[in-house]
């Protein structure tokens, strides 16, 4: 608006410019020494001009100003809040056990993460995943049949006679081991095993001299075959006394077998049972 469209008063100690229909421009507080605008005003600073903060220029562009929109605290702060992609590896998430101190927890393979009665966010194994998925853990190990694949080497075969090969580890006071089965898969390698006077392989609790679970599977006609084999080993059906707090072992009666080389894969199928006692 040209200037000589433009006219000013004092107004109690204010001066009021007011354009040609006498409509207010601005006004400058006398006393506050600030200049205050009207509803629906515009500043428009026109290119190449410059606006000014205790002598220094403000550069930054209207369009970078209006990033800034609806922030409602300081920006820098709510930066350093922030968790840096640099602190996250592959297969983490966000963990926080303590208010304000965020980091990244690792996953493993085959784990949950949760929270158990009590405790922070963490890897939940055993009663306390069943407990937080609701499951009476009591009831789930009465029921749920359990797996375990171990792998038996030539050395432990040569050996088994003397030491027993563990299958499943003792499960605990107060708790015993229900056999159900015995999958073995014996891998020739390049040399038959020489039989002797080796006998039968059977499941039985702790050791060699423990109480037998298992029925008998004969080593001849198996470990002395240039090819690989199939068999299984049962449950027996005679009644037996269960031994509480002690691991299931594969033995060999008699004696050590000699010189071959191949493996076993075998695969047990279990129950734990917790006794109450």
């Amino acid at each position: 608006m040209p200037v000589t469209l433009v006219k000013s008063k004092w107004v109690s100690g204010n001066l009021v410019f007011y354009d040609k229909s006498s409509n207010i421009i601005a006004t400058w507080d006398g006393t506050n020494r600030k200049v205050s605008f009207p509803s629906g005003a515009v500043l428009d600073i026109e290119s190449g001009g410059s606006f000014k903060i205790a002598g220094t220029a403000l550069t930054p562009t209207a369009a970078e100003l209006n990033y800034v929109k609806d922030v409602t605290s300081a920006i820098q702060t709510q930066l350093d809040a922030k968790v840096a992609k640099a602190t996250y590896t592959a297969q983490t998430i966000l963990q926080a056990t303590a208010s304000a101190t965020p980091v990244a927890l690792t996953v493993a393979e085959q784990t949950l993460v949760g929270r158990k009665t009590g405790g922070n966010i963490a890897a939940l194994a055993g009663a306390d995943a069943l407990l937080a998925m609701g499951i009476t853990p009591l009831l789930a190990e009465i029921n749920a049949v359990r797996y375990a694949s171990v792998e038996i080497s030539s050395a432990e075969l040569l050996a088994l006679f003397t030491t027993p090969k563990s299958l499943v580890a003792a499960p605990g006071a107060g708790n015993i081991l229900e056999f159900i089965s015995l999958l073995l898969a014996y891998d020739y390698g390049t040399v038959v095993y020489t039989i002797g006077t080796a006998t039968n392989l059977q499941v039985k609790y702790t050791d060699g001299a423990g109480v037998a679970v298992s029925t008998t599977q004969a080593v001849t006609g198996m470990l002395d075959q240039a090819t690989d084999q199939l068999r299984a080993l049962d449950k027996l059906e005679a009644s037996v006394t269960p031994a509480v707090n002690a691991a299931l072992v594969l033995t060999l009666a008699i004696a050590n077998v000699t010189a071959g080389n191949g493996t076993i894969h075998a695969k047990i199928a279990y129950r734990v049972h917790a006794t109450g006692l």
